[in-house]
């Protein structure tokens, strides 16, 4: 199941003029497929984007998420949808006040990408291939069941809740970091 704000912020987001703080470059609900998966994978690289410039920075001090809207060319309204996702899973917690802002609610290493596409998609496995009773064609419902479905959700399994927000931005130290600099 979606989060519950996701259908407000993608329309808000994806049928919104441009205005000066997105670039021409947004995708578009024509090339997001409204219905589809393509939405929900942008809703998703933009929330795991936030995430890794969240925990890159000093855990000690909250970021405010224009700060990381401005950084990452992402709609600050967009994010504040998208927070308010990661914030009712425990991804992440607010601190109230001028200095506020967000900082993660537990350590990297225990932020899965399954939990961050959980928290904002729900599951996100392959749904069962349902083959009609009076079918004659069961099997055939059933071999794409166990050969297909099932295989690529075990993978799914096996990638995503097992790589942490810790070890996606320890990669990103080790190759990008020096050639990114984010100041503060």
């Amino acid at each position: 199941m979606l989060c519950a704000v996701w259908a407000s912020a993608a329309k808000a987001y994806f049928l919104s003029p441009l205005s000066p703080d997105t670039t021409a470059s947004r995708p578009t609900v024509e090339h997001s497929h409204r219905q589809g998966g393509w939405l929900l994978l942008f809703l998703f690289v933009y929330g795991l984007t936030a995430l890794m410039d969240l925990a890159v920075q000093p855990s000690s001090t909250p970021v405010a998420l224009k700060t990381i809207a401005e950084r990452n060319d992402i709609s600050l309204q967009f994010l504040e949808h998208i927070f308010a996702c990661f914030r009712r899973m425990g991804i992440v917690k607010s601190v109230k006040g001028s200095q506020g802002g967000y900082n993660l609610a537990k350590d990297a290493g225990e932020i899965t990408v399954a939990s961050v596409v959980e928290a904002l998609e729900g599951s996100y496995h392959l749904e069962d291939e349902d083959a009609l009773a009076e079918s004659s064609y069961r099997g055939i419902s059933d071999t794409i069941q166990k050969l297909v479905v099932d295989s690529v959700n075990q993978e799914l399994d096996q990638i995503l809740s097992n790589l942490t927000l810790a070890q996606m931005t320890g990669y990103y130290a080790d190759h990008y970091e020096k050639q990114e600099m984010y100041y503060i």
